[in-house]
Order: structure tokens, then sequence, then C-alpha cells
């Protein structure tokens, strides 16, 4: 897992960051769908009643709270495996990442 406070590296492999991205982007209806389809969004669920009494984090710029995320995996100097989320719920299919990790 990487932060990235300056923003750089989430820039430089091409992550998408904007309140479209966010909030508006066709693709985040499509994932919440997904997640609650799959019955993912019971996890979602535990995890935010968790949250409730935890102090609200503030990113250090405001636009890194639109910052969309991604996964890399790397062998040596070359990216063998890109995943970049368009929009807020759109992750990853995990097995996907494993086996590019050929786990």
């Amino acid at each position: 897992m990487l932060a990235d406070p300056a923003s750089q590296l989430y820039a430089a492999l091409g992550l998408r960051k904007s309140v479209q991205a966010t909030f508006f982007d066709r693709a985040t209806p499509e994932a919440m769908w997904a997640q609650m389809q799959s019955g993912k969004i019971e996890d979602l669920t535990s995890v935010l009643r968790e949250w409730i009494g935890y102090k609200l984090w503030i990113p250090p710029k405001q636009d890194q709270a639109f910052q969309q995320g991604g996964v890399f995996v790397f062998e040596g100097d070359e990216c063998v495996f890109a995943w970049r989320d368009r929009a807020t719920g759109d992750h990853v299919d995990f097995d996907l990442v494993l086996q590019a990790c050929r786990i």
C-alpha cells in the first residue's frame, strides 16, 4: 500500500482525481450496484460502523479527497499488472491481482 502525500506518483501512474470521477461518473453507481449484488456492500457497512466515534481524517490537500486509487504489480522495473479505479467503489477483482503475483 502506498500513500503519496505529494500526489506525484498518483499523477505519474495516471490515477484519476476529480469531483466528476469521485461522485458523478457512471462507473460509481455501477460499481455500487455490483457490490450490492455480490453482497460485498455488507463489508462496507460493517467498516463504516467501526468508524463511528473516530476522528475524521482530512487529507493535507483538499483535492486529495477526490483521488481515485489503483493496483499495480511490478516485477523489477516492469509493471506486469495495472488497474486504475474509474470511480468510487470501482475496485479490482483481487483474484486478478493474485494471478499477476503468480499466487
